[in-house]
C-alpha cells in the first residue's frame, strides 16, 4: 500500500511538541503552577495577617489586666518586621499571579522572560523574609519590661504573671507564628517553579501548524520514437 504523501513524517514527534508546546496545550501547565502560586500566597497573606491581629490582642489583653501604676512594655518588632515582609510579598506574588493568568488567557505569550524575572523577584524577596523570620521565631522571644512608680520589675516575676495569663512570649511556642513560619515555604516552592517554567517557554520558539505540501507536479515525456518523427522531414 503507498504512503500517503499529506500524512506528517513523523507523528510522535508531533505529538510530543504538542504536549510540551508553552504556546498552544501546553499551557494549561502554566495556568496549574500560577493557581498553586496564588493560592499558597493567599493563604500566606490571611495567616500573616491573623497573626498580625492576634499579636496585638494578646498585648492588649496583657496591658489591661496590669493596674496601675505598673507600666507594661512589649517588644516583638523583630518578628514583627520579618512577618510583615513575608505578608506584603505572598501579597504581590498573589497579584502578578493573576495579572500573568489573564495575559495567558487573552493569550499574550510575549512576555514571558519578564514574567519569569518578576516571579524570581518575588520568591527572593519571600526567602529573605522567611530566613529572617524563622531565625527569630526558633531563637527568639518577645523582650517584655515593666516598671512600678519608675522601678523595674524583676523578671521572674514577669514570667509568674506570664504563667498566670496563659501567655508567653517564646515565639516558637506561639501557634499562630508557627503557621506564619511554615505556610509561605509552599508559596515559595511554587514561585520558584513557576520562574524556571515561564524562563524555559521564553526560550522556546512559537510553534505553528505544519503546512500541507503542494499536490506534486506531474511532467509528461515524449518518446524516442515520437522525438525522432518530430524531427524527420515530411515528404511531399
Amino acid at each position: 500500500m503507498a504512503d500517503d504523501p499529506e500524512a506528517p513524517a513523523h507523528p510522535t514527534a508531533s505529538n510530543s511538541n504538542a504536549k510540551t508546546d508553552c504556546h498552544g496545550k501546553g499551557r494549561i501547565y502554566l495556568y496549574a503552577v500560577l493557581f498553586f502560586i496564588w493560592a499558597f500566597a493567599v493563604i500566606s497573606v490571611g495567616v500573616g495577617a491573623h497573626a498580625w491581629v492576634k499579636s496585638h490582642q494578646e498585648k492588649r489583653a496583657v496591658k489591661a489586666a496590669v493596674s496601675a501604676p505598673t507600666v507594661v512594655n512589649i517588644n516583638t518588632h523583630d518578628v514583627d518586621t520579618a512577618g510583615i515582609v513575608i505578608t506584603i510579598a505572598c501579597g504581590i506574588t498573589a497579584a502578578l499571579s493573576m495579572i500573568f493568568a489573564l495575559a495567558l488567557f487573552l493569550k499574550h505569550t510575549r512576555f514571558f522572560l519578564a514574567q519569569s524575572i518578576g516571579l524570581a523577584l518575588c520568591a527572593i524577596w519571600i526567602f529573605a523574609g522567611l530566613v529572617a523570620f524563622d531565625f527569630y521565631f526558633h531563637t527568639r522571644s518577645a523582650r517584655v519590661t515593666a516598671t512600678i512608680g519608675g522601678v523595674a520589675v524583676p523578671q521572674a516575676v514577669i514570667s509568674a504573671v506570664e504563667k498566670q495569663l496563659g501567655v508567653t512570649g517564646v515565639y516558637k511556642r506561639i501557634e499562630y507564628l508557627r503557621l506564619v513560619a511554615i505556610i509561605p515555604w509552599f508559596t515559595l516552592l511554587f514561585t520558584t517553579i513557576g520562574s524556571i517554567i515561564f524562563a524555559v517557554c521564553a526560550g522556546k520558539p512559537k510553534t505553528r501548524a505544519p503546512s500541507k505540501s503542494p499536490a506534486p507536479v506531474s511532467y509528461t515525456v515524449d518518446s524516442d520514437a515520437d522525438k525522432e518523427e518530430e524531427l524527420s522531414p515530411t515528404e511531399p
